[in-house]
């Protein structure tokens, strides 16, 4: 029997993940031994909506106040391929970060993705205390590289941390950005040195998992167990998705928990690929 320790969950959403994220967080109530308190946070607009769908006990936050000399706005002025449009997929990553180390009242946070059903007990300690971590195969060397920046050591990476959900350590996560804060020089907060650490070209630079795991695996291995599970990836649509949840949700005897995005129209995809290439000679490829 592994050693259950309290924990808090942080979950960043948007609208239009409402109806998974209600799911998503019933089943890490169900299925997560020893959640405490979950913070979900979101845009001020869409405050009135979630506190009228989601369980009572779910504290929302607002996302433009956590995060000192940053919003959602600032980020979406900086110079990036992708932006402003791109800005919120950086910002919620800082936002989960914050809540993690200033926020919750717990030493410990689950980051959940908010498209995410957890479909069978799943438990994140081992008899000893550790925190166990499961293991993914993604790679993207974009994120690699901006992690040398940020420390000045590379990451010896065997797997990938990015696996929809990471238990953060508060003071291992204060660590990790009081090293961001002595490598990085400026007054600017650690949101913003994480953005000029990521450099000036592509998209998808910056990873909070990969990040945050491969320094604790630098810095406290000790304190780290690893584990495969089986999980699932897949597209559903806007149109049926109460419908194609319940579907996903009796996957349980197969797979520990389920990953629902929205998909992506052909049209779209493409058309956000070209504008990368546009865009492209405009930016610092020196950087």
């Amino acid at each position: 029997m592994n050693k259950i320790q309290d924990f808090d969950a942080i979950l960043v959403s948007i609208r239009r993940d409402l109806p998974i994220l209600k799911h998503a967080i019933n089943a890490l109530r169900t299925n997560a031994p020893g959640l405490q308190s979950v913070y979900v946070v979101t845009a001020k607009t869409n405050h009135v909506l979630f506190s009228e769908t989601l369980p009572k006990n779910v504290v929302i936050l607002d996302e433009d106040l956590l995060i000192p000399s940053m919003t959602l706005e600032d980020l979406r002025g900086y110079k990036l391929p992708f932006f402003p449009g791109g800005a919120g997929w950086y910002y919620q990553q800082f936002l989960k970060y914050q809540v993690a180390a200033t926020v919750s009242k717990c030493e410990n946070c689950l980051v959940w993705d908010a498209d995410t059903i957890l479909l069978q007990p799943l438990e994140f300690f081992d008899q000893d205390g550790r925190t166990i971590f499961t293991k993914a195969q993604e790679f993207h060397h974009p994120y690699f590289t901006t992690f040398e920046r940020l420390f000045g050591f590379s990451a010896v990476r065997e797997f990938s941390f990015i696996s929809q959900h990471i238990m953060l350590n508060k003071r291992v996560l204060i660590e990790m950005i009081d090293a961001i804060h002595h490598f990085q020089p400026g007054n600017i907060n650690w949101a913003w040195k994480i953005m000029k650490a990521c450099g000036k070209t592509g998209r998808n630079l910056f990873s909070e998992y990969e990040t945050y795991g491969h320094y604790m695996k630098r810095f406290h291995p000790e304190s780290m167990i690893f584990r495969d599970l089986r999980w699932i990836r897949k597209g559903i649509s806007t149109r049926n998705t109460t419908r194609e949840i319940q579907r996903f949700e009796k996957l349980g005897d197969e797979y520990a928990f389920a990953a629902l995005e929205y998909n992506l129209s052909l049209t779209r995809y493409v058309l956000r690929n070209i504008r990368l290439r546009l865009l492209q000679p405009f930016y610092d490829l020196s950087s």
